[in-house]
């Protein structure tokens, strides 16, 4: 277990991960489509009566989920800054 540790730790220090305008974008459309499945539970859980959701609860995820979807503009945002202008 310790030499994997020892190699890991190796191949980090030769190789930092690089966060590219491409990763950028990815990561971007991951947390708007996370930020919007959340919102839509938060939703569901809001206006369906039988759920065991609390309102607390589903004001939670509602929340969650649009703090999600704003990261994921935000995130854009910079890709968009970060594209060559033609």
């Amino acid at each position: 277990m310790k030499k994997l540790k020892e190699k890991l730790l190796a191949w980090l220090k030769k190789r930092p991960p690089k966060i590219g305008p491409d990763t950028i974008k990815i990561i971007a459309e991951d947390f708007r489509k996370g930020g919007l499945g959340l919102m839509a539970t938060g939703l569901v859980g809001l206006l369906q009566v039988v759920a065991k959701f609390t309102l607390g609860g589903a004001v939670v995820l509602f929340f969650v989920g649009f703090l999600f979807w704003a990261v994921a503009i935000v995130l854009h945002s910079i890709y968009e800054r970060a594209q060559p202008k033609e």
